[in-house]
C-alpha cells in the first residue's frame, strides 16, 4: 500500500502503473489538503476580492467576475472547454502512472483542493476504472487531464474491464456518485505536467531494470 504524501519514487509509480500497487491517501496530506481547501472556500464565499480561476474566468478573461452561485459550473466548463486531445488513447499503465501522478501533486496541500478529489482518483485506481486519455494533447497537459476530471463528473469515457463504458457507467462500475467540482478544484486538476511526468518515471523504470539484468 502506498500512502500519498506528496512524495513518489519511480519505484512507486510503477508499482501502481504495472502491478497495481494499491494507492491511499495519507493522514497528514488529508489534513493539509483540508486547510488548503479551507481558504479557498473562505475566498469563494467572499465578494471583497478577485482570485484568478476561483471567481473569476481563465486567460483572456482573468478580468470578468463570475458570481458565487456559477463558481462551480465555471470548473466544470474548463473541463469541457479542455477536453480537446486527439489520437489513439494513453496505454493502460501510463494511464495509472498519471492519475497517481496528480493524485500525489494534490496531495502536497496546496492546490487548494479537497482531500475528497484525491479520494476519487485513488479509488479510479483501486477500481481499474480509467479515463480514456487521447495521447496527443497539450504541452501543459492540461488538455489529456481533462478527460480525466469529465470521467469524476460523470462525462468523457473510461475502460472498465478492459470495456469502453460512458463515465456515468464508469463511475457505476467504481462505486462512486458524479464528482462536484468546487471553486478552484477543476483548474488545479489540469494545472500540472503529470502525463509527462509519469512518461519519464515509467521510462526510467525501464532503463533501470536494463541496466542491472
Amino acid at each position: 500500500m502506498i500512502e500519498l504524501d506528496g512524495s513518489l519514487t519511480v519505484a512507486d509509480v510503477r508499482a501502481v502503473a504495472c502491478d497495481d500497487e494499491s494507492v491511499t491517501l495519507g493522514a497528514s496530506a488529508r489534513e493539509r489538503m483540508a486547510s488548503s481547501r479551507a481558504v479557498v472556500d473562505s475566498l469563494a464565499a467572499s465578494d471583497e476580492e478577485s482570485v484568478y480561476g476561483v471567481n473569476t474566468g481563465f486567460g483572456n478573461l482573468k478580468d470578468i467576475p463570475i458570481e458565487r452561485e456559477n463558481l462551480s459550473r465555471l470548473q466544470h466548463n474548463l473541463l469541457r472547454s479542455h477536453h480537446a486531445a486527439t489520437g489513439p488513447p494513453m496505454d493502460r499503465e501510463l494511464t495509472r502512472a498519471a492519475l497517481l501522478v496528480r493524485a500525489n501533486a494534490l496531495a502536497v496541500g496546496v492546490s487548494g483542493v479537497g482531500p475528497e478529489l484525491v479520494d476519487r482518483l485513488c479509488t479510479l485506481l483501486e477500481e481499474d476504472v480509467l479515463p480514456v486519455v487521447p495521447a496527443q494533447g497539450s504541452a501543459d497537459n492540461a488538455c489529456e487531464l481533462a478527460n480525466v476530471g469529465l470521467v469524476l463528473a460523470g462525462e468523457g469515457d473510461a475502460l472498465v474491464d478492459g470495456e469502453r463504458r460512458s463515465g456515468d457507467a464508469a463511475l457505476d462500475a467504481a462505486g462512486l456518485d458524479r464528482y462536484e467540482f468546487e471553486a478552484k478544484e477543476a483548474l488545479a486538476l489540469v494545472s500540472g505536467t503529470s502525463v509527462v511526468t509519469a512518461q519519464t518515471a515509467l521510462a526510467i523504470a525501464d532503463l533501470r531494470r536494463l541496466a542491472t539484468a
